[in-house]
């Protein structure tokens, strides 16, 4: 076996936009704790953007008081708590020394209302804390470890974490998601089985975009039929695979070797004949 290493499965920058206050995010029923930049959660994901910032503008366009890209890679952001509108830390800065005690936002002109430093918690106890985790480490690194579900041949966790970006709305941590198990696959020879699929067909869909759901269970489907062999379906262990998934598989080989338009009737009336004889 290939040697255990983490999964780089995202080629795209890391963004150096992280600002400048943390916030803490309590996971999971047990409330595991991960400090985390506010920006760069916010950024990531729509999800966590409506319980942490609801109602921020997305971050783009210029700075209304320097005139200069927000995107600028060197400078933190900010944002009025009233208007919402974004602004570099340090030009805000600046502008709030100007106006000394009571300064106005420089757009809606209601009072600047400073975002408190101080780390603010939030609970999220329908969410899995090992999906966090590996959440965390990717929206920092840019890799997804891989190490456990190598040694203990189960793709389970990282099936569970791709349902968890469709939860979140980062289509960019389920496709980093799918292209570790890609590796995975490639290196090991290692596919998904039972369990794993049964978490992508076996949950209430109302909690997650039915688009990011077909896209992983369409994964599955295909990847099975890249490794499958006949003897698979020749004991009992096929049923313990969710109806559905066996549907899917199905259609999906049809549409890959579809059936000749002509049915050789004279062919099988010679093979039923020479059944018949061999019967007898």
């Amino acid at each position: 076996m290939p040697p255990i290493r983490n999964r780089v499965s995202t080629r795209e920058k890391a963004n150096p936009q992280l600002g400048v206050k943390f916030v803490l995010i309590l996971v999971g029923a047990k409330k595991r704790h991960f400090q985390v930049h506010e920006d760069l959660l916010c950024a990531r994901s729509p999800y966590f953007r409506s319980f942490l910032q609801a109602g921020r503008r997305d971050i783009d366009g210029d700075c209304s008081i320097c005139l200069e890209d927000l995107r600028t890679d060197d400078k933190d952001l900010t944002y009025c708590m009233q208007c919402k509108m974004n602004f570099h830390f340090g030009c805000i800065a600046e502008w709030v020394k100007q106006y000394g005690q009571h300064p106005l936002c420089p757009l809606c002109r209601g009072h600047w209302i400073q975002r408190n430093r101080i780390i603010s918690k939030f609970a999220f106890p329908d969410l899995n804390a090992m999906d966090f985790a590996k959440y965390h480490e990717w929206i920092y690194s840019g890799t997804i470890n891989c190490n456990e579900v190598i040694e203990q041949q189960d793709f389970a966790p990282l099936v569970s974490a791709y349902l968890f970006a469709v939860k979140v709305k980062d289509q960019k941590f389920g496709t980093a998601i799918l292209q570790a198990m890609l590796e995975i696959y490639k290196d090991t020879a290692l596919y998904p089985e039972q369990d794993a699929i049964a978490l992508a067909y076996n949950l209430d869909t109302s909690a997650y975009q039915i688009a990011g759901i077909h896209r992983i269970q369409r994964f599955l489907v295909e990847t099975y039929l890249a490794a499958a062999h006949a003897h698979w379906f020749e004991d009992e262990e096929w049923a313990k695979y969710p109806h559905e998934f066996f549907r899917d598989v199905t259609v999906a080989m049809f549409l890959e070797h579809p059936r000749k338009n002509k049915w050789a009737l004279d062919t099988w009336k010679a093979k039923l004949e020479a059944e018949e004889n061999d019967v007898e």
